[in-house]
C-alpha cells in the first residue's frame, strides 16, 4: 500500500465494509475482475490500519526480513 497522505485520504466506500456508505478511504490496491475494466479498491482508516499491520507481518511470519521481499 502506498504511504499516506492528507491528500490521497477521500470520501468513498470501503471494500471491506460497503454498508458503512460513504466515509474517508484510501485507495489500497487496482485489481482487473474477470468481467473486465481496472476496478480500485478503497478502504477506511480501520481496514488501512489492518492492512498495513499484515503487509508488515507477512514477511516476519515466512522468516524474511521486509527488505528482501520482492
Amino acid at each position: 500500500m502506498e504511504r499516506e497522505t492528507r491528500e490521497q485520504w477521500e470520501l468513498g466506500v470501503c471494500f471491506r465494509h460497503p454498508g458503512k456508505g460513504r466515509v474517508p478511504t484510501i485507495h489500497v490496491r487496482t485489481i482487473r475482475p474477470a468481467a473486465g475494466g481496472l476496478l480500485g479498491l478503497r478502504a477506511c482508516r480501520d481496514c488501512a490500519k489492518a492492512i498495513r499491520k499484515a503487509d508488515r507481518s507477512s514477511p516476519a511470519r515466512a522468516g524474511r526480513s521486509r527488505r528482501s521481499v520482492a
